[in-house]
């Protein structure tokens, strides 16, 4: 059995570097993006993850200036084998403007260190705010 669990964690690791290759390992700040003439990251495969411009404006101006340095985009959510029906965003200034961009207001505060979402409404988050929010799956 121990054999067959390392066969099976490598499988995984191998799926999980497929399902990720589109990842933006770099990301780039609000500020900096907004300064670009063609808001952009680059994917772990080099490939250009571009912003829409519409989305970064409604994030700045839901977003004191003093936090567009600091809210790094895009923004992460996290999809875990060991929550069922939950998602989280683990940075706090990327889970305040959710929250406020969203008029969340009392609901979904931050706690354990992730602001914590049924995954219906990460996915609507997803679509909503196209390319300003990644998905990652952890084990």
């Amino acid at each position: 059995m121990q054999r067959d669990s390392g066969v099976l964690k490598k499988w995984f690791e191998h799926e999980m570097r497929t399902v990720h290759k589109g990842l933006v390992t770099r990301r780039r700040s609000l500020e900096s993006l907004l300064k670009m003439g063609i808001p952009h990251c680059l994917s772990r495969e080099g490939q250009r993850h571009v912003f829409d411009k519409e989305v970064l404006n409604k994030l700045a101006d839901c977003l004191p200036e003093d936090k567009h340095f600091q809210l790094k985009l895009p923004m992460t959510l996290n999809f875990s084998l060991k929550v069922e029906n939950e998602c989280y965003i683990s940075d706090e200034v990327a889970a305040q403007a959710i929250r406020k961009i969203e008029g969340y207001d009392k609901a979904y505060r931050y706690r354990d260190g992730g602001m914590w979402l049924p995954y219906s409404i990460g996915m609507e988050l997803m679509r909503k705010y196209r390319g300003a929010i990644q998905q990652i799956f952890l084990p």
